[in-house]
């Protein structure tokens, strides 16, 4: 069985007029299209899997901010303010 009958289903992200933000669901783009008449209102453009936690731009992020971090500035006690240490 080959892979070439198999068709991708796209999925969008609906955040439903009237309802909490916290209700927004994943529904399938073709029977949207079809339900609400959106075949020549709504292009998408870019399609890509948002599900997936790991992103190229969550890791460039994560790794640009682990090299902003300062680093740990250790002084002496106060104690030993007067006191010649190594």
């Amino acid at each position: 069985m080959g892979t070439d009958n198999i068709r991708k289903t796209i999925l969008v992200l609906v955040q439903w007029m009237g309802i909490l933000l916290e209700d927004t669901s994943w529904e399938k783009w073709e029977s949207l299209k079809i339900n609400y008449n959106l075949e020549d209102k709504v292009v998408l453009e870019a399609q890509r899997n948002v599900m997936n936690e790991n992103t190229e731009l969550e890791t460039k992020a994560k790794e640009e901010k682990e090299h902003r971090r300062t680093k740990m500035v250790i002084s002496k006690p106060w104690y030993l303010e007067d006191y010649a240490t190594k």
